[in-house]
């Protein structure tokens, strides 16, 4: 086996033996800085396409971080990887940013649910090669053919029955500019006390440069849009809800139980098995007690999200 390096941007395309997260492919990458992502490609002799994939770029003070700017980098594999394989890569990588003078890595990992065989095999190789892990608590919807409603607690279905009997209607929005869905995002979160992730730029050049990967829900009152919801196609198998919020004066209807079930029909149609809830902190890093409660009336099931940390040096 061999570890071949490259340099984004760059044109050059790699084949890979496994369906890559959006977070991974050139096209995002392209996104996420002006500055190197460098990029660490793991391959077994004798076959074509990277078995594993690892990106990473570096920060001051000598810092390396995987992602750039994502929800999560660190490393893809296929399911036929090792404990030999990973470890190879990880020693590869680590040697390399040595030689550059780096002195800490810090990984942000996909959640466990995403892949519970490769998710053991690289916490196993971090942990074995001396990377420190904070974990945060992470909530899954798995998509069966079952109904939504058969997924959330009782008070779940009577407040989604109480927007049905209020004649709100769900759908997917597509006529809705950037300005509009990022302001409306903004103004409920600016009402709970808190700001959005990310700016109105941002926010643009995510809708634009991925119209086949984002895709945006909304629950309207009549003409009026009550909760918006943002979702990204982070590969075939997982939907991850990236962005969500509703109107604080329609907190009595809880129109996010209706806007889940939209979200959850949609994952049903397009084959996909996983509706990723993400981690439920505050903007001081706290976990908050309501949303996980929420998520789990829902239908959410606990997963993790882990950053590992290493001291090179």
């Amino acid at each position: 086996m061999h570890v071949h390096l490259v340099e984004y941007p760059t044109l050059l395309q790699i084949p890979l033996r496994f369906d890559p997260y959006i977070y991974f492919t050139s096209k995002h990458l392209f996104t996420q800085t002006s500055k190197k992502i460098y990029c660490f490609f793991l391959f077994r002799n004798n076959e074509i396409g990277a078995a594993a994939v690892f990106q990473c770029i570096s920060q001051t003070d000598k810092n390396w971080t995987s992602p750039a700017r994502a929800p999560f980098g660190g490393i893809q594999c296929d399911e036929l990887c090792t404990t030999n394989e990973i470890s190879f890569l990880l020693e590869c990588i680590e040697l390399w940013i040595s030689q550059c003078d780096g002195n800490k890595l810090s990984i942000k990992t996909a959640p466990s649910c995403y892949n519970l065989t490769t998710s053991k095999l690289l916490s196993d190789c971090y942990l074995l090669y001396g990377y420190s892990v904070e974990k945060h608590v992470n909530h899954s919807i798995n998509i069966t053919p079952s109904s939504y409603i058969n997924c959330i607690s009782p008070p779940e279905k009577r407040r989604l029955k109480k927007c049905r009997s209020a004649g709100f209607i769900s759908g997917i929005c597509t006529d809705s500019s950037p300005e509009i869905i990022y302001n409306f995002l903004n103004s409920c979160r600016l009402e709970k006390g808190y700001n959005l992730s990310l700016n109105h730029f941002q926010l643009e050049e995510l809708l634009i440069s991925f119209p086949n990967e984002v895709t945006i829900f909304t629950v309207t009152d009549q003409t009026i849009i009550i909760a918006l919801a943002v979702t990204i196609h982070v590969n075939n198998a997982v939907l991850y809800h990236f962005l969500s919020s509703s109107l604080s004066s329609y907190s009595n209807f809880s129109p996010a139980v209706m806007l889940n079930e939209e979200i959850y029909n949609f994952c049903q149609n397009k084959k996909i098995t996983i509706l990723d809830l993400g981690i439920s902190l505050d903007h001081h890093g706290i976990e908050k007690e309501n949303l996980i409660r929420f998520k789990e009336n829902i239908g959410g099931i606990k997963s993790y999200k882990a950053t590992y940390e290493k001291l090179l040096k």
